[in-house]
């Protein structure tokens, strides 16, 4: 009898804490969930020179779109279009 009652006692203590550490999970939000997304366009005109090994280009306008969420770090999609470009070959 006495074996009983502290196995029955051993699994309650068991599921009141089983309950007590799903109540806490329950309660925490995550924190990678996206909250917001704030939108952004930019334009950058004048002479950029990209450089490579096999050679320069040099673009006159930049452009991009994008969207940002307020994850730590940040996430999104970027897009960026150069406009106006040229190859210049190392001699």
């Amino acid at each position: 009898m006495r074996r009983l009652s502290f196995l029955s006692l051993g699994s309650t203590a068991v599921l009141v804490a089983t309950a007590a550490m799903a109540t806490s999970a329950l309660a925490v939000q995550p924190s990678n969930l996206p909250v917001g997304v704030k939108a952004f366009t930019g334009t950058i005109e004048g002479g950029m020179v990209y450089h490579s090994e096999s050679g320069d280009i040099a673009c006159n306008t930049l452009s991009w779109t994008g969207e940002e969420t307020s994850n730590e770090p940040p996430l999104g999609p970027f897009h960026s279009d150069y406009k106006e470009c040229e190859n210049r070959t190392v001699k």
